[in-house]
């Protein structure tokens, strides 16, 4: 019978691999043009230049024009559209203008206007617009117009692609990817720093410097992921991006701060907290500004960078007077604001270079990551020593408060439990207290040797653990006397553990037959009552218990 079984699955399993072949054949078949197959070409050459309607001339691109009076007029570059391109269904304009029309044989097609007349927001940087080609373009005129409204870059103009959605936004990510990555990475370790901090070391002294780290490495990646082209394939509208990274760059020095006097404790803590609060103040001062066209970001951005700049000094020369005193691991930060401060350097030199070469923050955002991984470094040598310091701390409390021979809490630890409860006073809970004393020790000790005795107090710590586990905590009170505390208690409970001790009791027994132990119990209700009556009541209890199990041995003796 198994062998029929056996011999029929085995047909069901090849059956099954060959209906699994046979589909597969036939799906193969299938033929599907992949998306990514399509190409991107550059239309450089061969553009008629026109500004204000005014023919210039023929141009390559990418180009500069060199007119100090292109602000708010019309530059115009025309190029029939090629014939020879398969799949031409998307072009990909890069430009720094913010008026951007499009147009195929004078049909509009495309038309994009952030122009400063209808904001109090200055944009700054390339936009990437993705503008579809309808069937049956090729070989039509297209016309793009474009009008600057900022000096700086009103001259620059920049390639233009065709072809498909697909290879426009691969050559995006291959121009400007590795920026989202370093964003990515700065986000992740944000976001694990903030989960560490609100749950794993919620207790740890670490925790703080933790949260304000999670929230600078947030910043740090939204500023970098808001500066970079390829962050417009997620968030087309330019001025989002521009807002989310100058949240970023004036909450930065704020959690740098913070993070700083977490860590290390730098000296006037106090007055660089102050002066770091500020530059959150600062942003909704110029944000409202803003909205009155009194300035704009970009007005106030060169001041920030030099004031964020002499703030990342005056913190690196505290840390540096914190190394040299008494912590050495603060040398990480002074490190960490070299990277930082060749960042800031960096993107404060790009304000006042030729506008072609703002984009390549490559050196920016390798000085941010540095920079913060750096501080991740610090962060979690830190999160070391002071686990390590709390194991150490740990064990030797341990030790304090662990008796030797039978490894269960020793009369320390009983005094600080009875110490705590004394101190509850009436807000104490009820309670029961438990005392033991093994008889015959001494006798035990004469007759068959201290290993003997030895072995008989640790079976009866054993045993009396048994008892109270899960319910209460054994200590070794003394020589031969043992304690049970049961914190909080009931009277149910009470006499339910006392029945449970008194089975024990009678079932540990020496060889002669009689009990090892003999104990005495209090339950402890009323809290106005001190701890030393209850000990006392017990004490009491368990002697009474052991003059009964003397007299009972002498009776036996005699007999």
């Amino acid at each position: 019978m198994q062998s029929k079984i056996f011999t029929f699955k085995r047909l069901a399993i090849v059956l099954f691999c060959f209906a699994v072949i046979v589909t597969f054949i036939d799906f193969n078949r299938i033929k599907i043009s992949s998306l990514w197959e399509g190409k991107l070409v550059s239309l450089r050459d061969d553009w008629d230049l026109a500004i204000n309607d005014m023919p210039q001339g023929k141009i390559k691109l990418p180009t500069y024009i060199h007119n100090d009076h292109l602000v708010e007029s019309r530059i115009t570059i025309t190029k029939p559209l090629p014939d020879s391109i398969e799949r031409m269904h998307n072009m990909l304009l890069r430009t720094s203008q913010k008026t951007v029309e499009v147009s195929i044989d004078g049909i509009p097609v495309y038309a994009y206007d952030a122009s400063m007349s209808r904001r109090s927001v200055k944009i700054a940087g390339l936009m990437n617009h993705f503008i579809w080609i309808p069937k049956g373009s090729e070989g039509k005129l297209l016309t793009i117009a474009l009008i600057p409204w900022e000096e700086k870059s009103s001259g620059t103009l920049y390639e233009v692609f065709v072809g498909t959605r697909t290879a426009a936004i691969g050559y995006l990510i291959r121009y400007d990817g590795i920026s989202i990555l370093f964003s990515l990475i700065l986000i992740i370790l944000a976001i694990l720093s903030i989960f560490s901090s609100i749950s794993i070391i919620k207790g740890f002294p670490i925790r703080s410097a933790a949260l304000d780290f999670g929230f600078l490495e947030l910043c740090a990646g939204l500023w970098i992921g808001s500066g970079t082209s390829a962050s417009q394939l997620i968030i087309h509208n330019q001025l989002i991006l521009l807002l989310g990274g100058m949240i970023a760059l004036f909450l930065i020095p704020y959690f740098l701060t913070n993070f700083v006097v977490e860590m290390i404790h730098i000296e006037h803590a106090y007055p660089m907290k102050v002066i770091s609060a500020l530059f959150p103040v600062a942003f909704i001062i110029i944000s409202l500004l803003q909205q009155f066209n009194v300035l704009t970001y970009f007005d106030v951005l060169p001041i920030v960078a030099v004031i964020l700049f002499l703030l990342l000094i005056a913190l690196c020369i505290l840390s540096i007077g914190v190394v040299r005193t008494k912590n050495k691991d603060a040398i990480y930060f002074p490190v960490a604001v070299g990277f930082f401060v060749l960042a800031v350097l960096g993107e404060t030199v790009l304000l006042f270079i030729p506008f072609e070469t703002f984009t390549n923050a490559l050196i920016l955002n390798l000085g941010i990551l540095a920079f913060s991984i750096t501080l991740f470094i610090q962060l979690v040598r830190y999160g070391i020593r002071y686990v390590h310091s709390q194991a150490k701390n740990e064990y030797i409390f341990a030790l304090a408060h662990t008796d030797s021979l039978t490894n269960i809490a020793n009369r320390l630890a009983f005094d600080e439990k009875m110490d705590f409860l004394n101190q509850l006073g009436v807000h104490r809970h009820a309670f029961a207290l438990f005392l033991f004393d093994v008889n015959n020790l001494k006798k035990t000790n004469d007759t068959y040797g201290h290993t003997v005795g030895d072995e008989l107090l640790r079976a009866t710590a054993t045993g009396l653990a048994e008892c109270a586990k899960h319910v209460g905590q054994v200590f070794r009170i003394g020589g031969d006397e043992f304690a049970i505390v049961i914190d909080p208690c009931d009277r149910l409970s009470y006499d339910s553990f006392a029945q449970c001790l008194q089975q024990w009791s009678e079932s540990y027994r020496d060889i002669d037959g009689l009990c090892r132990v003999a104990c005495g119990s209090v339950f402890c209700e009323d809290p106005a009552v001190p701890i030393e009556t209850y000990f006392k009541q017990a004490d009491a209890a368990m002697y009474l218990q052991k003059e009964y199990q003397k007299t009972v041995i002498q009776n036996q003796e005699r007999i």
